[in-house]
C-alpha cells in the first residue's frame, strides 16, 4: 500500500500497523487495517470575503464543552496528518478539543488562484478567519484557554497570532522554531526542500508552493532583522502567557544558542530540549504526554 492510500485512512480514524519493514524507496507500505475508536470531524471551512470561494480542510475533536482548546499550525510543507499522534493522545480527555488545517495549496485545502501568491501573509488572513469564526464563535465554553501549538513555521505564524490575539492566547508551544530565525538556516532549509521530493509529493502539496515557498517574497510579514537573521522578539514583548519552547539539541532552526537567546528575550518562555537531532521535533508518544500534562495540568501564567 502506497503512504499517500494510508494517510486518508489515518484522518478517518483507522489505526494502520505495519507488518512489513519499507521496501527500498520507503513508499510501499505492508500494513493492518484495524478500526479505530477516535473521535474527531474531518471537515472544510468555507473562508469569509475570498473571491474565489476556498476552502480549508480542517480536522477538529468537537468537544465544544472543553476547557482547553488546542490549535495546531503545521509546518511549512507539512499537513494536518502530521498532529495525529495529538488527536490520539487527546481521544480519551473530553476536557480537551484539538483542532488542525491544511494551508492553502496542501493536503484537502484548496489552492490559490495564479495572480495570488503563496506568502504568511495568506496564511495568517486564512488562520485569523478560521480562529474567530469557526474555533470560537461556535466553542460553547466561553472560559475556555486557548493554546497554540505551531510546528517551524506554524510556530512562526503562533507568533504573529500572540500580537493580534494576546490575552486570548492562555499558552503558545513552538516546536523546533525560536525568537530568532538565522538567514543560513533558513537557506540549508530551502536546500532541503528540493532534496525531500518523494514526501512532499505523498503529503499532497501544490507544485507552486513548492516552488514559492523558497521565495524572499514568501515571509511577507513585516520584522526586524540584522546580519544574523530574523529578530521575532518583539512581537511577544506584551504577552502574559506562557511559551513553550521545544526543540532538538542538534536542530537545523533552533539549536541550544537560540533557545537560550529566546529565553532571554522572554521572561516566561520554557525549554524543553530533547536530545536528538533534525528538525523539527517528532510528535512521539511521550512528547504528546508532556504536551498536554505540560499545558492542561500546569497552569502556572505569570500576570
Amino acid at each position: 500500500m502506497k503512504l499517500e492510500q494510508v494517510l486518508p485512512m489515518l484522518r478517518d480514524g483507522k489505526t494502520i500497523t505495519r507488518t512489513k519493514p519499507y521496501n527500498d524507496n520507503s513508499t510501499i507500505l505492508f500494513v493492518k487495517i484495524e478500526e479505530s475508536k477516535l473521535n474527531f470531524k474531518n471537515g472544510v471551512y468555507l473562508l469569509k470575503n475570498d473571491p474565489h470561494h476556498r476552502k480549508l480542510a480542517y480536522t477538529d475533536t468537537l468537544n465544544l464543552e472543553a476547557e482547553d482548546i488546542f490549535f495546531c499550525l503545521p509546518g511549512l510543507l507539512e499537513t494536518r496528518d502530521t498532529f495525529i499522534p495529538l488527536f490520539e493522545s487527546s481521544n480519551s480527555n473530553s476536557n480537551i478539543r484539538v483542532l488542525s488545517i491544511d494551508y492553502c495549496g496542501r493536503g484537502d485545502s484548496d489552492s490559490l488562484h495564479f495572480g495570488t501568491n503563496y506568502s504568511m501573509s495568506r496564511y495568517m488572513y486564512d488562520i485569523e478567519d478560521f480562529l474567530k469564526d469557526y474555533v470560537l464563535e461556535k466553542h460553547k465554553n466561553k472560559d475556555a484557554r486557548l493554546h497554540l501549538i505551531g510546528t517551524s513555521m506554524g510556530g512562526v505564524l503562533a507568533i504573529y497570532l500572540i500580537e493580534k490575539f494576546n490575552h486570548e492566547i492562555f499558552s503558545v508551544l513552538l516546536n523546533d522554531i525560536g525568537l530568532k530565525i538565522e538567514w543560513a538556516a533558513l537557506s540549508k532549509l530551502n536546500k532541503s526542500i528540493d532534496s525531500s521530493a518523494i514526501e512532499i509529493a505523498t503529503a499532497k502539496i501544490h507544485s507552486r508552493v513548492i516552488a514559492e515557498v523558497k521565495s524572499p517574497s514568501h515571509f511577507d510579514l513585516p520584522y526586524q532583522f540584522d546580519l544574523i537573521g530574523i529578530n521575532l522578539s518583539d512581537l511577544v514583548k506584551s504577552y502574559e502567557g506562557r511559551i513553550v519552547l521545544l526543540h532538538n539539541t542538534s536542530s537545523l532552526m533552533c539549536p541550544s544558542e537560540i533557545a537560550e537567546f529566546s529565553q532571554r528575550k522572554f521572561k516566561n518562555l520554557e525549554i524543553k530540549t530533547i536530545e536528538s537531532e533534525g528538525h523539527p521535533v517528532a510528535w512521539s508518544p511521550q512528547i504528546t504526554e508532556w504536551v498536554y500534562s505540560n499545558l492542561v495540568f500546569n497552569k502556572t501564567v505569570a500576570q
